[in-house]
């Protein structure tokens, strides 16, 4: 085989293809349009998906609501200074329950010295 027939069989080869890819989308096109043009006549049930979808973009709004003061709130700068004081308060009364714990082990020992 020669250059030349190997030119001609890919020339033919890309132009097939190129030619069912062209019908292919000649089809959808026209079967899109189609499918446009009849749900432009046939407007049925747009009313009730309207009114669904509204309610579900309300119920939406509301879950972004909440999960906005979620987030907000646990992370502002007032919630992290309110649990700063908390955890302070905590190790407080960790050191005081220690603190008496040994007060009192000292003093049975000061009343075991004396009996």
């Amino acid at each position: 085989m020669n250059w030349m027939a190997i030119i001609l069989i890919a020339f033919i080869a890309l132009w097939a293809y190129e030619r069912n890819r062209n019908l292919r989308l000649r089809h959808e096109n026209s079967r899109l349009i189609e499918m446009g043009a009849s749900e432009r006549s046939a407007p049925s049930n747009n009313a009730d998906q309207d009114e669904i979808d509204a309610h579900e973009l309300e119920e939406l709004r509301d879950r972004v609501k909440v999960l906005e003061r979620i987030a907000t709130d646990n992370n502002g700068t007032e919630a992290r200074t309110a649990q700063r004081i908390a955890r302070e308060i905590e190790s407080l009364r960790g050191d005081i329950a220690r603190r008496s714990s040994t007060k009192l082990d000292a003093s049975n020992k000061v009343e075991d010295l004396s009996e």
